[in-house]
């Protein structure tokens, strides 16, 4: 366990004082391993272990929370995602004109109920690109980044996501039944908040999913720090290629559950699933030989 957690840590950017407070941290918990006289004693060693690192990264977080540039990161993180939402949402919108599904609401109507969702959609890539693209390597902590990121992302979800769905189900709603010239079930009325999250599987699904979309944002900022550690993207087809490419790991992510799909919450294990490979990718790009390796 702690090796694993170490070659984690040795990936992941911290300023020198994280570093330090972290290697230190990896140094007592191999102290008291070798020390343990029992398969017991080891044990209750790495639930201690784990529990120190947890305590190390969240101090290490909420010491650079107060130095993150946020006026900064969410300027550039709102322009990297609202280009590629707005091309998105054309680009449904475009499709459902060819299938000729159009004339049953009003393709500005739809463009604009859409557009906040896909904003939502492509935060996290545009956070990584906000942590690498033109962008000096320490100017933004990495870990009071990927912290706030992790706990604001999934309150914008909360509070935009639902509205933006809201609005959408009633303009398709009102276009139905004007364009049938009858009145469609439901089309008097839209659901309410507790029934949209009913539908998307009940609270507890709901919250998973949220905090899931919360480390799929944190995850991104690590990987972009890791990223800007080693190299600086500059040029403008990395604008293109990052969201394209997040858009095609979105899409190939479900298929590696395919044994969870009846289970309603599957969305919500997907999400995890994919912060979890993101933070891998990142762990495994920020790797550098010159760091700490505790042994025991």
């Amino acid at each position: 366990m702690r090796r694993l957690v170490a070659w984690l840590l040795d990936g992941l950017p911290f300023d020198p004082r994280s570093r330090r407070a972290l290697d230190e941290t990896l140094l007592d918990w191999a102290h008291e391993e070798s020390a343990a006289s029992s398969g017991m004693a080891a044990g209750l060693v790495q639930i201690s272990g784990v529990a120190s690192i947890v305590r190390a990264i969240a101090w290490s977080a909420g010491r650079e929370v107060p130095r993150v540039p946020f006026a900064l990161l969410m300027t550039r993180t709102a322009l990297y995602a609202i280009v590629p939402a707005i091309i998105a949402a054309v680009a449904v919108e475009w499709s459902l004109l060819a299938s000729g599904f159009s004339t049953a609401a009003h393709p500005v109507a739809m463009f604009a109920t859409s557009l906040p969702t896909m904003v939502l959609t492509f935060v996290p890539p545009a956070l990584l690109l906000a942590m690498t693209w033109r962008q000096e390597p320490a100017r933004i902590p990495p870990a009071g980044a990927a912290f706030a990121a992790a706990c604001i992302v999934p309150v914008l979800f909360a509070v935009v996501m639902p509205v933006a769905i809201w609005l959408t189900i009633a303009v398709y709603l009102g276009a139905i039944g004007d364009r049938f010239g009858m009145a469609m079930p439901g089309a008097s009325e839209t659901p309410d908040m507790g029934q949209l999250v009913g539908l998307a599987g009940g609270p507890v699904t709901v919250s998973v999913w949220l905090a899931g979309n919360g480390a799929m944002s944190g995850a991104c900022v690590w990987f972009g720090a890791a990223l800007s550690s080693r190299t600086r993207l500059r040029s403008v087809f990395w604008l293109v290629a990052v969201p394209a490419a997040y858009v095609a790991f979105i899409m190939l992510v479900p298929y590696l559950t395919w044994w969870v799909s009846p289970w309603q919450g599957k969305t919500a294990i997907d999400v995890w699933l994919a912060a979890g490979l993101v933070l891998i990718v990142a762990v495994v790009v920020g790797s550098r030989s010159d760091r700490l390796h505790v042994q025991p």
